[in-house]
């Protein structure tokens, strides 16, 4: 799921609906509620762990993380000296997570059909968009954590390619590699928010 969440095109949602834990994933993260936290806070950390499937949190957040470390200096260099060969990657990657996707619907009516075409309209409406320019301001990082945020979790929607249209995937990218605080606190507030 890290590596699709740095690969423009390609979202970490799609890679845990193909690897099978989406559905376990977002279970997980709604059972933060009034009974975690009752749970937490009266010290019954057992309990807690289990009620939020915590363990599996943690390592699938640290996979993530890992990859998002390893694999930003990675995609800085092959990006900046074989462009080509990695966009026509990452277009691979895109129609074989749609193919499958594709696979996943059973059912075809009318309205799936139309679900479709709605979304295959906004797709190509958000891929011919004019690309915003870089900014680097608190309140724009805190706007793009939270679009990266809802993309990371939405099969289909990737949170890189989201940031490219926002101007600042180069810069996140470079935020990672050089461990600039300045840029990754306000981006990776709304991360750890959610």
């Amino acid at each position: 799921m890290g590596t699709a969440n740095v690969i423009p095109g390609i979202s970490g949602g799609t890679i845990a609906l193909i690897t099978g834990v989406f559905e376990r994933l977002i279970n997980a993260l709604k059972s933060f509620d009034v009974q975690a936290i009752k749970l937490l806070f009266g010290g019954q950390f057992k309990k807690f762990a289990q009620h939020v499937d915590f363990f599996f949190l943690v390592s699938l957040f640290f996979g993530v993380g890992v990859a998002i470390v390893s694999f930003a200096r990675f995609f800085e260099f092959i990006l900046d000296k074989y462009p080509i060969y990695i966009w026509a990657y990452f277009f691979g990657l895109v129609l074989a997570s749609a193919f499958f996707i594709g696979k996943t619907v059973k059912q075809r009516n009318i309205g799936i059909v139309s679900l479709f075409i709605t979304g295959a309209a906004i797709a190509v409406f958000i891929s011919l968009t004019t690309p915003g320019t870089q900014n680097d301001s608190f309140f724009y990082l805190l706007i793009c954590g939270i679009v990266v945020m809802c993309s990371m979790l939405l099969p289909g929607l990737s949170g890189s390619f989201m940031l490219i249209l926002m101007g600042n995937f180069q810069l996140l990218m470079e935020a990672v590699n050089q461990w600039r605080f300045e840029i990754l606190i306000p981006f990776w507030q709304v991360l750890s928010w959610a």
